[in-house]
């Protein structure tokens, strides 16, 4: 083969994965609405609020930043954002600090997981930017 037929193949496995990953991103943001929903419905219902979803902080993490693609949140904000999806941060001594512990180990790795940090007005905020 030569490069050129390479380079084809390449591009085409490129624009695979793009699209593949603009799908799951879209995927990811249904999961945290409809996990919104239940949430809301089951506080209605007078039913304990949480999902049982089975993620652990990080990934927990990552679902509230992914629904949230490209915004910039504050350590707050994804505790908040954790609230909303069900997530129960009751287990943790202290809710914030576990989540600004878990975002700053993901940003630390942003190749890994395309988690980002930066200064906003005083204050870090974090976010997901896929290549």
């Amino acid at each position: 083969m030569t490069n050129e037929v390479y380079d084809k193949a390449l591009q085409a496995a490129l624009a695979d994965l793009k699209e593949l990953q603009k799908q799951q991103m879209e995927i990811e943001k249904k999961i945290v609405s409809t996990k919104q929903i239940i949430v809301s419905l089951r506080a209605l219902l007078g039913k304990k609020a949480e999902v049982e979803s089975g993620l652990g902080l990080k990934e927990a993490c990552l679902q509230v930043l992914h629904a949230k693609i490209g915004d910039r949140l504050a350590v707050a904000d994804v505790v908040q954002g954790l609230g909303q999806i069900g997530f129960n941060t009751t287990a943790y001594a202290n809710p914030t600090s576990a989540v600004k512990n878990t975002l700053d180990r993901l940003a630390k790795t942003p190749m890994k997981t395309d988690v980002e940090s930066e200064m906003k007005d005083g204050k870090k905020v974090y976010f997901y930017m896929p290549f």
